[in-house]
């Protein structure tokens, strides 16, 4: 009995040492695992590069944003799933505030320095509000845009070629890799494929925070002001937009449902439906005003109301032309010659838009003659032949007409392409109806 008690005491010992090497193990590869995979707690935005990418090439991106920019701090991990590199980046609180005077990013002042809105100047830093405290003085999509703008920011110069045997050109963003793409910023090496997706990472408490109060209430009014400190101003506006459109349907709606339930359509139907066109027509006067204003006030009220315009700000980065003095700021900015762009516009653009409207009236044509083709296999019936007309003929217009909104919807998804489009079809069957009505008067 000694014995046998002895040999199980000896295998629940070996039991239990299996089982806690078992678990020293498992704790140690989930530990690595997330070493390897997940971010730090500090970052706003994170920079992928694409599968297999030669170390050599992210360590000497990182090296240049150390050099350019020092606000970014910068953490590199592999992710072994996917076998790719990633920065986590985020920037220390002096960085963020200096991209905030950066971007002219409004902050409420002191109440004793007469409170409102004023664009953020670190000269002044002590004139704001809860400027002493980093976690409520810049919002999440605030530290997002400061972050991205250093990154878009960069800039490398002649002396940077040493870190990778790579020579610069003056005013070159990036360099010249060994397989002769040209790299000049940042969007040049996503365009390379170099970098598959830069994005903001979420918060997790304030979006919980967010989820809590707007989505899992039933509230009438939406938090316009904490989806704006979270997702931006143009976020905020469209859930604005769209709650205040939602809620002015309400008078339209019930008055057209009255019509439609108490209207005998044989009967007085027609002064009917002339009150109802009439009553839409006023409502929509009323809400494009009340919406007027409504924008107005969120516009005040969020400090994005004297935004400079577009015409202040640098060009886009992949933009090309001949550096030279701006005749306004005294600034050195790229332009691009008249000449060159009268030369796209008369021997490109408008062969390519004339060629297409030709294309279009030849196709319109074929439409027509095939319908009247196919209209000889339909029934000698009279009755059943403009049936079939009526049929045959929309679907080859209705093809023809709205194959672009499709493919650009469906296929592109360009969105905005795709109002161009819608536009662009508007105003030109009205300018076609306002010629064929002056030509038949």
């Amino acid at each position: 009995m000694t014995i046998l008690d002895e040999c199980h005491k000896k295998l629940a010992d070996l039991q239990k040492q299996v089982t806690q090497t078992s678990k020293n193990v498992i704790n140690r590869t989930q530990k690595w695992r997330r070493l390897s995979t997940v971010p730090s707690t500090d970052c706003d935005v994170v920079v992928i590069f694409k599968t297999e990418l030669s170390e050599e090439i992210v360590d000497w991106l990182i090296k240049i944003i150390n050099n350019r920019v020092p606000q970014l701090v910068i953490h590199k991990q592999f992710h072994r799933t996917s076998r790719q590199y990633a920065l986590y980046l985020t920037a220390s609180y002096r960085g963020l505030l200096t991209g905030a005077e950066e971007l002219r990013i409004k902050k409420t002042l002191l109440p004793e320095h007469g409170g409102g809105l004023r664009e953020f100047s670190v000269d002044e830093f002590s004139l704001f509000d809860n400027v002493m405290d980093e976690k409520l003085f810049l919002s999440t999509s605030e530290r997002s845009n400061i972050v991205h703008h250093f990154l878009m920011s960069l800039r490398a110069c002649r002396e940077d070629s040493d870190m990778c045997t790579i020579k610069f050109a003056n005013d070159q963003c990036m360099s010249k890799f060994r397989d002769l793409i040209y790299i000049r910023n940042i969007p040049s090496l996503q365009s390379a494929g170099i970098i598959l997706q830069i994005f903001p990472l979420h918060e997790p408490s304030e979006l919980n925070k967010l989820t809590s109060i707007w989505i899992r209430r039933w509230v009438v009014l939406q938090p316009l002001d904490e989806i704006k400190e979270y997702f931006g101003t143009k976020v905020a506006f469209y859930f604005a937009w769209l709650g205040h459109y939602t809620y002015s349907l309400i008078f339209p709606s019930v008055v057209g449902l009255a019509v439609w339930l108490f209207v005998n359509p044989n009967k007085n139907s027609s002064f009917y439906y002339l009150l109802m066109a009439i009553i839409n027509l006023i409502w929509t006067s009323l809400y494009l005003e009340h919406w007027k204003r409504t924008s107005s006030f969120l516009a005040y009220h969020w400090g994005s109301w004297d935004t400079p315009i577009s015409l202040l700000e640098e060009p886009r980065p992949l933009f090309k032309g001949k550096l030279s003095l701006c005749p306004i700021t005294g600034r050195p900015i790229r332009t691009y010659s008249k000449w060159k762009r009268l030369l796209i516009l008369c021997f490109i653009t408008t062969p390519i838009v004339l060629l297409s409207l030709i294309i279009v009236i030849y196709i319109t044509l074929m439409y027509v003659r095939l319908q009247d083709k196919m209209n000889i296999y339909a029934d000698n019936n009279t009755s059943i032949i403009p049936n079939f007309i009526l049929v045959t003929l929309p679907k080859l217009q209705f093809v023809n007409s709205f194959y672009s909104l499709f493919y650009t919807a469906f296929y592109l998804k360009d969105l905005e392409l795709l109002r161009k489009v819608i536009f662009d079809l508007k105003l030109f069957s009205v300018l076609i109806i306002s010629i064929f009505k002056l030509i038949t008067v």
